[in-house]
């Protein structure tokens, strides 16, 4: 993950460029996500796509898992 900023100083809507540079994934993924489903949730104000920064932090945090495994 690149250099983050702390979070009270991470804006409250983010476009697919901004979570490029602040996340590992890149834009098309965002992007895709967004058209296939699956990602989370946005907003669109004419053309132009936003995302609740908390919304994506939430989102990746539930993507997480451990890879602990009992057998």
């Amino acid at each position: 993950m690149q250099h983050n900023a702390p979070i009270a100083e991470q804006p409250l809507y983010v476009d697919d460029r901004y979570l490029s540079q602040r996340t590992p994934y890149s834009r098309s993924f965002w992007q895709h996500k967004r058209t296939a489903g699956g990602g989370p949730n946005f907003h669109r104000r004419g053309r132009r796509v936003y995302y609740l920064w908390n919304d994506v932090v939430s989102w990746l945090s539930a993507q997480s898992y451990s890879s602990t495994s009992e057998y």
